[in-house]
């Protein structure tokens, strides 16, 4: 077993210029890994995620989402496409998400918990929107509905989410953090304000589990 497969918005097609590249890599070294083989765009920024054997049988066997993303949406750069097709084939995903579900709750509580920041909130807005877009992920998931793009997944989940107005306020602080975009923010991270969205996005959280109960 050897592959290298791409995934993510370059996989999927619905990259932009500041979309990160994301490969898995199982049992392939990045220096036997040929960059040549990506969209030139895509070159700039690429994250790898390493995977020996153990670790990609046991997500097979448990039925990880993550490993359905790969294999359904993920694009294989190298390795037997027979054996990969075979992976496919051979592979059910979980149904029942409130586990997942349920941490994303207590992390976002957490975050909510603003007086252990010291009054600097840029860090815990960024998770918090990690967060939040990986509930809707997984709501949607229990719900027998496999969407990765993040966008489309607050759009699918407009019920719980959007009456606050708070995810693309939060996607702002993220791509201005994580992606290094120029943007004007909604707010200065170091403001009281950033106590309301973070509180905001744990009542989120707690609602898209509550419905998966």
């Amino acid at each position: 077993m050897k592959f290298s497969v791409l995934i993510g918005s370059h996989a999927r097609g619905d990259a932009n210029q500041y979309s990160d590249c994301d490969v898995l890599l199982i049992n392939t070294s990045k220096m036997d890994f040929d960059e040549d083989c990506l969209p030139i765009q895509a070159r700039k920024h690429v994250n790898y995620i390493d995977y020996d054997s153990d670790t990609f049988l046991r997500l097979h066997e448990i039925g990880s989402l993550f490993v359905y993303h790969v294999l359904h949406e993920g694009m294989l750069l190298s390795g037997s496409l027979v054996e990969w097709r075979g992976w496919r084939e051979s592979f059910s995903v979980q149904t029942n998400y409130l586990v997942e579900l349920d941490h994303i709750v207590k992390v976002t509580d957490f975050l909510s918990r603003t007086g252990m920041f010291g009054g600097k909130y840029l860090t815990p807005l960024v998770n918090a929107f990690t967060e939040i877009k990986n509930a809707c992920i997984f709501y949607l998931a229990h719900n027998g509905v496999y969407e990765f793009n993040k966008m489309k997944c607050f759009d699918a989940c407009a019920q719980f989410v959007d009456e606050f107005s708070r995810i693309k306020e939060l996607k702002r602080f993220y791509d201005y953090s994580v992606r290094g975009m120029s943007l004007e923010l909604p707010f200065n991270p170091n403001d009281e304000d950033c106590k309301g969205v973070l509180e905001d996005v744990h009542v989120m959280a707690r609602r898209l589990r509550d419905a998966c109960k």
